[in-house]
């Protein structure tokens, strides 16, 4: 049990978990060294070490320094789990891969499962060998089995869970566990992520479990590797209820209420879902009278982005799609640049852009999220804003060494001390996002060094001295961008 930090009954329902003490924002709430389960998407098995999820999150950006991919080794025995260093491997064949290898040696379309079966089928090979305790916290954790059981997915449900079942060489009568088990995935899983917030997986804790819903949290995750850390986003007085978002809490409440009711089968109730259509989440810009209108257009365009983060857009289309769905809601008048879907869709259309090497056309995406969507709807040291700047970052960088390939607006900016000014904005609220031994935060320590050591030593303060009008100018480039 985390220090400090109680699972008690919660007036919102079952179980809660509560501060013992009182926590200021960007404080250390609690870490889990490593959750009882993760599991990679199918895409990422082939470049991410399985053991300790390092992953070559640069090749998103188009600045490889480092190939990870060409130095990962494949397990002898499966040929499918891939591993960074001897170190991770032993580990992971301690912790399960002795007992995973030889089912996944015999399945011909292994990684071609949801990461939620795979997960499942894990769940599966574990449990004979868990202690009591976690057994016991495993039959208690929600499955929704009976909602989903009423819902149109449910065929599809049942058949993946047999699948689970027939890999772990369960007897035909084990399927309604397996059934259960799968179920309480889902309901109970949350992402994995990388550096700069990129989706891995999936991974189930027994005790992050346990943590409530609110659109309106005051906790929030970072990941390093395996290890899951929460902190704390909002001042926490003793006694207060810890909570986090199920879903996107910047969508407007109708969104969220549905999203919640479809996936997690309750109808929120939390201060904010009751002040529907009084929060700025929920605002559209001119008189009321063209809410109508307006909502038909909301709808159409989180029907598209839902559309295409379910894989229901063909992968050529894509980016016209998010980018019809972006003109249509700028077109129409009654959305901000900061009100969603906008923000979700330039986060979407920044990440295709760049995986096609477009990277001038993703800049304005990141540029907008960076200058008028992160200001609104989060604090400084909030890990998404973090991410969001390191990727304009590392733009930046890019540019720096693909010169012509920058975008018209950026020519005439010193980019590199506008990247310069980037890393040193992000450092400054890492003890809060991150922690100061994360990872992350040590490698834009590591980045900021090797640049100063390129700026040359005596020239430092004289660009220290520089670097506000500089970046004052970089962020009023907005004038000509988003509007």
């Amino acid at each position: 049990m985390a220090k400090n930090i109680i699972v008690q009954p919660s007036p919102l329902g079952g179980r809660g978990v509560f501060a013992s003490k009182s926590f200021s924002p960007g404080e250390e709430l609690f870490t889990v060294s490593r959750p009882l389960l993760s599991s990679l998407d199918g895409i990422r098995l082939h470049d991410t070490c399985v053991n300790c999820l390092k992953w070559d999150g640069d090749a998103t950006i188009g600045v490889q320094e480092t190939p990870l991919e060409s130095t990962l080794k494949a397990c002898s025995g499966c040929k499918i789990f891939k591993y960074c260093r001897k170190e991770c491997q032993r580990e992971h064949w301690r912790l399960i891969h002795k007992v995973q290898c030889p089912f996944i040696s015999k399945q011909k379309r292994y990684q071609d499962y949801p990461a939620s079966v795979r997960g499942t089928m894990d769940l599966l090979l574990m449990i004979p060998n868990l202690q009591l305790p976690q057994k016991q916290a495993i039959g208690e954790l929600l499955s929704h089995i009976e909602e989903r059981s009423k819902g149109g997915e449910w065929e599809t449900t049942q058949v993946l869970a047999v699948a689970a079942c027939k890999f772990a060489k369960r007897p035909d009568n084990d399927a309604a566990f397996a059934l259960s088990l799968y179920c309480k995935v889902m309901t109970n899983a949350i992402t994995l992520v990388g550096k700069t917030l990129d989706p891995l997986g999936l991974c189930v804790d027994l005790f992050v479990s346990c943590i409530n819903h609110s659109c309106d949290p005051n906790v929030f995750f970072v990941m390093d590797g395996q290890a899951l850390s929460a902190r704390c986003l909002k001042k926490i007085q003793e006694g207060d209820e810890l909570s986090i978002s199920y879903v996107e809490p910047t969508n407007p409440t109708m969104i969220r209420r549905k999203e919640l009711k479809e996936k997690f089968f309750f109808d929120c109730k939390c201060p904010k879902c009751l002040n529907e259509g009084n929060t700025p989440e929920d605002r559209f810009q001119g008189d009321s009278s063209t809410d109508g209108p307006a909502k038909r257009v909301q709808d159409e365009a989180f029907n598209t982005l839902f559309s295409v983060r379910r894989g229901k857009v063909l992968p050529e289309k894509i980016i016209s799609e998010l980018k019809r769905a972006l003109d249509l809601c700028q077109r129409s008048g009654f959305f901000s640049i900061e009100r969603q879907p906008i923000p979700s869709i330039c986060s979407d259309l920044y990440v295709e852009l760049m995986m096609q090497d477009r990277h001038d056309e993703s800049f304005e995406h990141v540029f907008k999220i960076y200058t008028e969507t992160d200001p609104k709807w989060y604090p400084n040291f909030h890990p998404a804003r973090l991410a969001h700047t390191y990727v304009l970052a590392r733009l930046m960088k890019y540019f720096c060494f693909q010169p012509g390939r920058e975008p018209q607006e950026l020519r005439g900016h010193d980019l590199h001390l506008v990247y310069y000014g980037l890393l040193l904005e992000i450092e400054s609220n890492l003890n809060k996002s991150h922690g100061p031994t994360h990872s992350f935060a040590k490698g834009v320590r590591a980045e900021i060094n090797m640049l100063r050591e390129e700026l040359q030593r005596d020239a430092i303060v004289s660009i220290h001295r520089e670097l506000p009008s500089i970046m004052t100018a970089f962020r009023g480039l907005k004038k000509q961008i988003t509007r």
